[in-house]
């Protein structure tokens, strides 16, 4: 009975948020599109999905219509959506994808969240790999460190935010372990459509696992899950997943960002602060299959 009352509050509480008109909503910073199709609502559920998260956002890629909305304007930790942001800003500067860089001391942080030890060599693509497919917080705290260093790296994200019209992004560090590093989910949809049109993001973030070479001794390569369960379960078949990101604070709950395709439609979702890190997946699942089930292009 107890559930029952919980499940009934909460569609009351997103029934009261307006879910915006299709076609009038566009997300901020993102490029002008012309001739993108007209949408109409059919079979309307006007309760919307049932979601865990604090906020969340369902957005047209070709158009930047809105499709759903809950809470998407509320500031929030990013965590590792984080470094989507910080590996465009470090792709802006030239290296050569080969190069080997080691790992020093300063690269692991005290919360952990690496498979690199001090001492490995591992190559730029590498270490842009375990930053995107595996969230690897020391591979991005190496790249920032290797061009251009931390802060400008992070001077960098912040003039891209503004570049982008992120206006609600506030950048403390590259990797998202600040809990003070945040943005709107609606932020985050446009930072997730910017970053899966960048050259070497977008197939990186496609990615079920990957093996990298730290070249130790005696030799062992590393192999690495992709955070986003999504992209090896059976729910594949639903629709196809053109990129996305995962971040995980205490501070900010459980994050996810995520393009799905449906018969060439695609629709980025983003939810932050699921109630935990199975929840975020089921809370994009759902989202995602909502927008797909009720709008029609």
């Amino acid at each position: 009975m107890i559930a029952s009352w919980v499940a009934a509050a909460v569609l009351i509480a997103q029934a009261t948020i307006p879910h915006p008109v299709v076609g009038t909503a566009t997300v901020p910073g993102s490029p002008p599109r012309v001739g993108a199709p007209e949408k109409r609502i059919v079979g309307v559920e006007e309760l919307g999905p049932v979601l865990t998260a604090a906020s969340a956002i369902a957005v047209d890629v070709e158009s930047g219509a809105v499709l759903f909305g809950k809470q998407p304007h509320a500031v929030r930790p990013l965590a590792s959506i984080t470094k989507l942001l910080a590996v465009l800003a470090i792709l802006q500067r030239s290296s050569e994808p080969g190069e080997l860089v080691g790992i020093v001391a300063e690269d692991i942080p005290p919360e952990g969240g690496t498979r690199l030890l001090v001492g490995d060599r591992v190559t730029i693509q590498e270490l842009l790999s375990l930053s995107l497919v595996a969230s690897d917080n020391a591979a991005i705290a190496a790249l920032a460190r290797t061009h251009g260093g931390t802060v400008a790296t992070v001077a960098k994200m912040q003039d891209l935010a503004r570049e982008y019209g992120l206006h609600s992004v506030r950048v403390r560090d590259v990797s998202g372990l600040d809990p003070w590093t945040v943005g709107s989910a609606t932020d985050a949809a446009t930072l997730l459509m910017r970053a899966a049109e960048a050259p070497g993001i977008a197939q990186r973030m496609t990615l079920s696992e990957i093996t990298v070479d730290p070249h130790r001794i005696p030799p062992e390569p590393l192999r690495a899950l992709a955070t986003n369960v999504l992209l090896r379960d059976g729910f594949r078949h639903a629709f196809a997943i053109r990129g996305g990101k995962t971040g995980y604070l205490d501070e900010a709950g459980s994050n996810l960002a995520i393009i799905v395709e449906r018969d060439g439609h695609r629709v980025a979702v983003v939810v932050l602060g699921s109630a935990s890190r199975d929840d975020r997946f089921r809370d994009a699942r759902v989202l995602a299959d909502w927008v797909f089930r009720n709008y029609e292009w």
